[in-house]
């Protein structure tokens, strides 16, 4: 084994474990449906016992732990499908530290239940999706995207064709982001209730697609929009394909809190965008 270790998402029987046989040295996997369902019934639950939207074909997805280096880790998800060309990669974006996920809710990003589902319902499109968990994610997002240029295309990712899924807190990350040198991989962004401020420094090249999803009620519309809707027109008029979803009548944190047709609806814009763009 080389030195990466490899660890796997649950200590589950080698049963569930399931084969692979492309040209990438994919490490053992489970399938994610059987990594939700653990999951919800751990200790632990966030935002009052959120709800998982439904994809077909999600509990087929494939999903393993990977350690970068000593406790740095990632969660990456699989089509559930054979392989043979690399798949292009949706990077979740969280930037608290570990330490204030688990103070919270008394788990790490990457084992939210909403998370472990958004992650499943992107690979089912036939996309890569990663899930960080940092301990401080400013110090090692650098050495997770040098990790994702040398070792990615061995597990079946093309890291020439990136996009960032962010929600929440993920916009203190962003300057610092499309300032580095792996921001010219950098196809697409999708913004779930976040925003920043012009004085932040976010830049984002004319290709690169933005999708911007707006929750009516709360705090979001007071602070957000007075940032997001300038923003909105700037990048329409620099040439970036921007796509607005409103959601007027839905809580901040929608996707995590309810199960019905208009939450269900945005996600399928989201894959759809995505998939427009990174294909």
């Amino acid at each position: 084994m080389s030195f990466h270790r490899f660890t796997l998402c649950f200590a589950f029987a080698a049963s569930a474990f399931i084969a692979f046989t492309a040209p990438f040295n994919l490490p053992p996997t489970m399938k994610a449906g059987e990594r939700l369902a653990a999951e919800i019934v751990s200790p632990g639950l966030d935002y009052n016992d959120p709800v998982a939207l439904v994809c077909p074909g999600r509990d087929d997805v494939r999903c393993a732990t990977i350690e970068i280096q000593p406790d740095m880790f990632v969660d990456i998800y699989w089509p559930a499908r054979e392989f043979v060309e690399p798949l292009p990669v949706v990077l979740f974006i969280a930037n608290l530290p570990r330490k204030d996920y688990l103070s919270k809710t008394e788990k790490p990003y990457r084992r939210y239940v909403p998370v472990i589902s958004w992650a499943a319902d992107i690979a089912t499109r036939g996309m890569i999706a990663i899930v960080p968990d940092f301990v401080l994610p400013g110090r090692d997002l650098p050495i997770f995207f040098e990790w994702l240029e040398k070792t990615g295309p061995t597990l079946g990712m093309d890291s020439s064709k990136q996009a960032y899924f962010c929600t929440g807190y993920s916009s203190a990350i962003l300057p610092a982001m499309t300032s580095w040198e792996s921001e010219k991989h950098l196809r697409a962004l999708i913004g779930y209730y976040t925003f920043w401020r012009p004085d932040q420094g976010v830049k984002l090249r004319p290709d690169v697609a933005f999708q911007l999803v707006r929750v009516g009620k709360g705090w979001y519309i007071t602070q957000g929009d007075k940032f997001m809707v300038p923003l909105v027109e700037k990048l329409k008029a620099a040439g970036n394909p921007v796509e607005v979803v409103d959601m007027p009548n839905s809580l901040p944190f929608f996707d995590w809190k309810q199960l019905d047709t208009e939450a269900a609806g945005v996600l399928e814009k989201t894959l759809t965008f995505l998939e427009k763009h990174l294909k």
